[in-house]
């Protein structure tokens, strides 16, 4: 078959497939888009005024198909996220298990819709149009074309003016936090700070945006700071203003109020010196002290303290635990000194290692061991090793 007629047996049965009915002043029937989704309208008010007209009916709704098509990822990714969520072109979801996909019409974006509906359908009242589609499974039904009433605008409204009341309020938030400095600097004479260019370079870019109420730069100083800042929007309906913000980097703009603010922020003055209680560790001195003392024999030997061999192994441990226990919490422990004896027969030396000083202090007697110590640092821990000799063998 040649191709041409294969396009208009396609075309030809697109059009048999779709099926709308007027009765009652409502729209009922289904029909197959473009893209190949099924679209139903159950009992829709025909604000259109078809007048019973089949084919004003159908290239009307036709043009809603189409309108379907092209907005149809939208309005999924509003089922998808969460209540609330605003898509790019200001589709909106209403609460409940009924939920419905909602849009409002503006005669300068989607002038075909728009003049779907005659203007005598508004009985005199300002001409705002909504359109609106809810999804069941995989079927969608179109269940509204035309104007609602000002409680249902109001809702619409109000869920619209979210993502925009969230702009207006970082853009509030970054200017007044930074406007204090900005005063600041402009009285110390300093107009050509960095900080300042860059906080009415802002300012410029915001006076842009769209219905915005023009706000005053700072260039000169004042006797006193500048009244808090107040951003606001004069450009009804919702939907215009949110389209129109969208195509403003208003993230970008609170950020560079912000870098003008950082630049124009003193330094934040040096932390105080943290004071090291008694007995704690000093980060600026050197870790605790690993000492080893080694001993060896001073020489001959006195009377029944003549010392005999020690073990074959010469490394000898020794340890022990202090626990304090001190109800004054103003009060803090030390260890400056330890002492230890040696004893061999019935003689008795006493020795003292000196923690502050990092010296060895030996028994003055001339007999046992002769010691020397070696301070090595440790990893917050102390560790003390002796090691003896026995003179002769």
């Amino acid at each position: 078959m040649h191709p041409s007629r294969i396009v208009l047996l396609v075309l030809l049965f697109r059009l048999n497939s779709s099926v709308w009915r007027y009765g009652n002043q409502a729209v009922e029937g289904d029909g197959e888009t473009d893209h190949g989704h099924r679209l139903t309208a159950r009992h829709m008010t025909d604000h259109m005024q078809t007048g019973g007209d089949q084919d004003n009916l159908n290239q009307r709704m036709a043009i809603l198909m189409q309108f379907f098509d092209a907005n149809v990822d939208e309005m999924v990714q509003v089922y998808d996220e969460r209540e609330g969520f605003v898509s790019p072109s200001g589709w909106t979801r209403s609460p409940g298990l009924e939920s419905q996909v909602t849009i409002e019409i503006l005669e300068d974006v989607e002038h075909r819709v728009f003049g779907l509906v005659p203007e005598e359908e508004y009985n005199g009242q300002q001409r705002r149009m909504l359109v609106s589609f809810k999804r069941e499974g995989i079927n969608w039904f179109i269940t509204h074309c035309g104007p609602f009433g000002r409680r249902k605008l109001n809702r619409f409204d109000e869920a619209i003016n979210v993502p925009i009341r969230q702009m207006r309020v970082e853009l509030e938030n970054a200017l007044n936090d930074a406007s204090p400095l900005v005063h600041d600097q402009l009285r110390r004479g300093g107009a050509d700070h960095q900080g300042v260019r860059g906080f009415n370079q802002a300012i410029a870019q915001i006076n842009r945006l769209p219905g915005i109420q023009q706000i005053a730069a700072q260039a000169a100083p004042q006797p006193a700071p500048p009244p808090p800042y107040q951003v606001v929007f004069n450009l009804p309906p919702p939907r215009r203003l949110l389209l129109g913000l969208r195509r403003f980097d208003v993230q970008a703009i609170c950020q560079q109020i912000t870098e003008a603010g950082n630049a124009l922020r003193p330094p934040p003055p040096p932390p105080p010196a943290q004071q090291r209680r008694w007995g704690e560790p000093d980060a600026n001195e050197p870790d605790p002290l690993l000492v080893h003392l080694r001993g060896e024999g001073r020489g001959q030997q006195r009377g029944p303290g003549l010392r005999k061999r020690r073990s074959t192994d010469p490394t000898k441990t020794l340890s022990a635990m202090v626990q304090l226990t001190d109800a004054d919490p103003e009060s803090d422990f030390k260890i400056t000194k330890i002492e230890f004896k040696e004893r061999y027969g019935d003689e008795e030396e006493t020795h003292v290692v000196d923690l502050v000083r990092k010296v060895l202090i030996e028994d003055p007697s001339d007999s046992g061991s002769k010691l020397t110590a070696e301070f090595e640092e440790a990893n917050r821990v102390v560790t003390y090793k002796i090691v003896l000799r026995p003179s002769g063998n």
